[in-house]
C-alpha cells in the first residue's frame, strides 16, 4: 500500500469526476475512476459538520470541490483526519 499525503492524493487524481455511493456513520462516499481503477473518497466524518453538507445523486464532482478526509485507488491512500 502506498501511503500519499492528501496534498499528493488530490494531485494525483484532481481530474477524476466522482460521484454520491453510499452515506454511513457521518462519512459520504463517493466513488470515481482512474486508468481502470475505482476510486473511493470519504467526505465528512463528524457528526457538528456534516448536517450542512448537500449531496445531489448523479452529479459529478472534483476532489478538490469534495475536500475528502480519506482516499484509496488500488494501492494508493491517504487518510488525514
Amino acid at each position: 500500500m502506498s501511503k500519499l499525503t492528501r496534498a499528493e492524493f488530490y494531485e494525483k487524481y484532481k481530474d477524476v469526476r466522482f460521484t454520491f455511493e453510499t452515506y454511513s456513520k457521518y462519512t459520504f462516499t463517493f466513488i470515481g475512476h482512474y486508468k481502470g481503477k475505482v476510486v473511493t473518497i470519504g467526505v465528512g466524518g463528524q457528526s457538528d459538520e456534516i448536517y450542512s453538507f448537500e449531496v445531489a445523486v448523479g452529479f459529478e464532482e472534483s476532489i478538490l470541490d469534495l475536500q475528502p478526509y480519506e482516499g484509496l485507488c488500488g494501492e494508493d491512500s491517504f487518510y488525514d483526519f
